[in-house]
Order: structure tokens, then C-alpha cells, then sequence
């Protein structure tokens, strides 16, 4: 443990304060220790129950671990304090579409075009190629091969097989390794 963490784990018990935790939070988060994030987060938000930062960097932790309904419900508390938070509404939207509530994401998209248009933009186009790739799997099947240029490169020749049979990439694969990128972009985007 470093010096600061450990002068500041000193200070949060002789005189807590959410800021207080909420450094804390920040040291941990640097270190990568999201369990120790979410403990001490939880514990300054039972001082201050809707201190923005603190649920906003609990909310990153637990995205990070892939957690993602925990990590929703401190976005929505940061959102209901802030409703104007960029950061905020792009996580959860990025947790919404995870969980695949595009319409429901869409509805915390068509707030940004306003605090940040270039994203918002983004975020509805992948959410339309959901529904579109959706619409593609009800007509042509499960396994039919998209003619989209970037799930084409998905569909590729198992050479070792020994049929030379083509290996094809379901569509829902597809959706989730398109998904999994998107959130990743979302994710850089939002890390502090």
C-alpha cells in the first residue's frame, strides 16, 4: 500500500468525509483494485448517498468487472443527481446496449446530441445496426452470412479443417464481438 492510501484510509477513520472515500476510490482505481474501489465507494456513499464522483468511479468499477446491472444502478443514481453527466449517460447507455436493451439505451442517446453530438451519433448507429442485423437474422436464419463488409472478414475459411469446410460466425457472435469493441471505444472514453 502506498503512502497517500494509507495517510488517506488514516484520515477517512479519524474524520470521514465522502471526498475522503472518494480519493481513496481514486488510488485504488489507479492500482486496479476495483474490489477495493467498490468497498470504499460504498462506504463514503453511505455518508453523501448521491455524491457524484464516488458513484460514477463505483459505477466504472463494477463495468469493468462486467457487472453490469450493479454498475447500472450507479449510473442511474449519478443521472438522477446530474441528469446532464456526458459520463453518466455514456455508461449506461454502453450498459444498456451490453445487456441488449438497445431501445432503452436509445433513450439516454437522444440526450446527448445535445451534450455531445459526435457520440450520440456513434451510439445510435450502433444501435440500429443491432436492430438491423436482428431484423436480417428473422428473413435469412441463424447462420446466414452477412454481406456487411466487417462481419464478412468474421466468416472465414477453416484451412485446417479437414474439409476445407467455411467456419461461419453465427450472427449472434458476430453482434457480440461488434458489441465488445463498440464498449470498449465507450469504455476508453469514459476511464479518467
Amino acid at each position: 500500500m502506498n503512502h497517500l492510501l494509507e495517510s488517506l484510509i488514516n484520515k477517512a477513520k479519524k474524520d470521514p468525509s465522502p471526498r475522503v472515500f472518494f480519493r481513496i476510490c481514486e488510488e485504488y482505481r489507479k492500482s486496479g483494485d476495483h474490489q477495493k474501489v467498490i468497498e470504499f465507494g460504498e462506504q463514503g456513499l453511505e455518508l453523501e448517498h448521491d455524491h457524484v464522483p464516488t458513484l460514477l468511479t463505483v459505477g466504472k468499477s463494477y463495468l469493468h468487472l462486467e457487472k453490469f446491472e450493479e454498475a447500472m444502478d450507479f449510473f442511474q443514481r449519478a443521472l438522477d443527481k446530474d441528469p446532464d453527466n456526458i459520463r453518466a449517460t455514456h455508461a449506461l447507455a454502453a450498459c444498456l446496449i451490453n445487456t441488449g436493451r438497445g431501445d432503452e439505451a436509445e433513450r439516454y442517446v437522444n440526450n446527448l446530441h445535445i451534450l455531445q453530438p459526435a457520440l450520440e451519433e456513434e451510439i445510435k448507429k450502433e444501435i440500429e445496426s443491432v436492430r438491423n442485423q436482428d431484423t436480417l437474422n428473422e428473413v435469412e436464419g441463424e447462420n446466414s452470412i452477412s454481406l456487411n463488409p466487417e462481419a464478412a472478414e468474421l466468416n472465414k475459411i477453416n484451412r485446417d479443417s479437414p474439409s476445407g469446410e467455411q467456419q461461419i460466425v453465427s450472427t449472434k457472435e458476430r453482434k457480440l464481438l461488434k458489441l465488445n469493441k463498440f464498449l470498449s471505444d465507450i469504455r476508453r472514453q469514459i476511464s479518467v
